[in-house]
């Protein structure tokens, strides 16, 4: 019950904004069943003792009124269909627009700590879940709400005894509905929990095809998806043997029930407290409300299914942003220096991996500075923390005399030029994914980064140059290709004072890196440079080398002050002698 209300209170966030276009719906739908379940049986009635009494006059009057009031149900049900389906449309708009900003809204350690096809499949599901939650509300929950009340306010004026005798099997029907309800709501969710997890092996067997393929490892990725399957199949038959279950369980009360009442209302008709027509009366009654309970029946099952999909799906919408704008934050940052100053800082990863511990760093204004060492030593660490993917424990970095965490985390990033180790494009032509750089740049400025880059030197090979598709994630690409648009989208930031470049010219052969090297006094010129690097071919000639240890400067001076202390540097240049690129 709390899952359900917690559901109905997200929605209502939602439709509340569309109250007219639900109130009108409501009320013409309400119609439609009221006229369907209570008048036309009544009228039926009429018909039936005026015919009993020879009276034809006024059975040719009841019909007339009969069809009138088919008129009017038809006209309700095509009016209220039409807006409902209208201002769901609407509704699902806004949830997926909802859901996609709050997705965005994230830190990157949310995304690190699940699969995408997951976040995919949830954040479909919501739209479509909740519009299947509101048809069962009015079609079904609302629709025997209204039906009820009318058929018992028609019983209770036919027979009082009728009446109570309904209200009876109703409280009983509702109690053993809610028992049913409980039993099935957990079923569901772990039939829930189970497809997002199918969903999400899926995705990620696709996602990384080019490694299975690679590997030969289909067998083991197709023995992974069978587990995950048939996690899924058994998840997926108990909740549908549970609700068959539940229609074979209860599915015989409502019609049992139509018998016995109608049988009653014979009785009352031959002891001459019912006529005829009020006999058929009780019958179609007892009939309508069968049927409106069957359609409960069916509905509960959907309705317990899709409230489960919805609560995986508000739990991820409605998950704690990790990392926030503060209240005061600066707009319309614009950096006056590239200078960069980590004071003090201290960091661990939410897995528990300590990286750094009272860390202090500072970078002058256009300063270029070249970061190197071991795996896990805090190379990339630094890159995160200067872009905010994550936020430090303790301590502070300045970027030019500014706290990063008094400005919007938007405005930080776009005063920043970015080239990460692996280059992710979207399914977008390569000058879009250049582009995205700067999307104010002109063609004239998107030709020229590209060329800076040379992507110019592999867009002449394919037919629609500039405008070809990448594929996802670039996959029509080479990875030094892929790389080279990455720079080039940096290049366009023009405007930012620091350029950071994460091991950029690693996916690079040794043709692409010399125009690499070739562009990259033009891409760093005039701002601040810091190169995380594993060729040293890419950072001997900058201005200071730091060699990172367990998260501690060890070592910190240009390249030849370095080769002179004979220490790690020196023993990495010596080993990597032999493939160095020095121009």
């Amino acid at each position: 019950m709390k899952k359900t209300i917690t559901v109905l209170s997200f929605m209502w966030q939602e439709l509340k904004k569309y109250t007219w276009y639900i109130i009108a719906t409501f009320v013409l739908y309400g119609i439609f069943v009221a006229i369907g379940d209570a008048l036309v049986p009544l009228y039926i009635k009429r018909v039936t003792n005026a015919l009993e009494a020879a009276s034809y006059n006024n059975a040719f009057i009841a019909v007339g009124w009969l069809i009138g009031l088919y008129v009017i149900q038809r006209v309700c049900l095509f009016v209220s269909i039409r807006i409902l389906s209208y201002f769901e449309s609407l509704t699902s708009r806004d949830l997926n627009t909802r859901s996609m900003k709050s997705f965005l809204s994230h830190s990157y350690n949310f995304y690190t700590q699940r699969f995408t096809g997951s976040l995919v499949e949830k954040s479909k599901r919501i739209g479509n879940s909740v519009i299947a939650v509101v048809d069962i509300l009015l079609f079904n929950f609302f629709g025997l709400i209204i039906s009820i009340g009318s058929i018992l306010t028609l019983l209770f004026i036919e027979n009082v005894s009728l009446g109570f005798t309904f209200v009876g099997f109703l409280i009983l029907y509702v109690l053993i509905v809610r028992w049913m309800g409980k039993k099935m709501s957990p079923i569901y969710e772990d039939r829930s929990a189970a497809k997002t997890k199918f969903n999400a092996v899926i995705s990620d067997i696709f996602t990384n095809i080019q490694t299975v393929l690679a590997f030969g490892s289909r067998d083991r990725e197709i023995e992974k998806f069978e587990n995950s399957n048939e996690n899924f199949h058994q998840k997926r038959y108990r909740a549908w043997k549970m609700a068959v279950n539940y229609q074979d369980g209860i599915g015989f009360l409502p019609p049992l029930f139509t018998g016995m009442v109608t049988l009653y209302a014979i009785y009352l008709a031959s002891v001459g407290s019912l006529s005829v027509g009020s006999v058929v009366l009780v019958f179609i009654l007892g009939n309508n409300f069968s049927n409106q309970i069957w359609r409960i029946n069916r509905s509960v099952k959907d309705f317990v299914s899709h409230i489960s999909d919805c609560v995986e799906a508000i739990e991820l919408i409605e998950h704690p942003q990790e990392i926030t704008d503060e209240d005061s934050a600066r707009s319309n940052f614009v950096p006056k220096s590239g200078e960069v100053v980590m004071n003090n800082i201290s960091f661990t990863y939410p897995d528990g991996d300590a990286v750094f511990k009272n860390f202090n760093l500072h970078i002058p204004d256009k300063q270029s500075v070249g970061i190197v060492g071991k795996s896990g030593s805090g190379k990339t660490t630094i890159t995160k923390l200067l872009l905010r993917l994550y936020d430090t424990n303790k301590g502070s970095i300045l970027y030019g005399d500014t706290n990063i965490k008094e400005l919007k985390q938007k405005e930080l990033k776009q005063a920043i030029a970015y080239v990460p180790q692996d280059t992710i494009l979207f399914h977008r032509t390569i000058y879009e994914n250049i582009a995205y750089g700067n999307p104010d740049a002109s063609n004239d400025e998107v030709y020229a980064a590209a060329e800076a880059a040379h992507v110019d030197e592999f867009v002449k090979e394919f037919t629609d140059g500039y405008q070809t598709m990448v594929g996802e994630r670039g996959i029509k690409l080479s990875g030094g290709q892929r790389q080279r648009i990455g720079i080039a989208r940096a290049m366009l930031k023009k405007d930012a004072p620091l350029l950071i470049m994460d091991e950029a010219t690693s996916s690079l052969d040794t043709l692409s890196e010399q125009y690499i090297q070739d562009s990259f006094e033009d891409l760093s010129e005039n701002r601040t440079t810091i190169v995380i690097a594993h060729r040293l071919s890419t950072i001997q000639k900058m201005d200071r080398i730091i060699v990172l240890e367990n998260g501690k400067i060890v070592e910190d001076g240009n390249h030849f002050e370095l080769l002179e202390k004979n220490g790690y540097y020196a023993e990495l240049w010596n080993s990597q002698k032999s493939e160095l690129i020095i121009t």
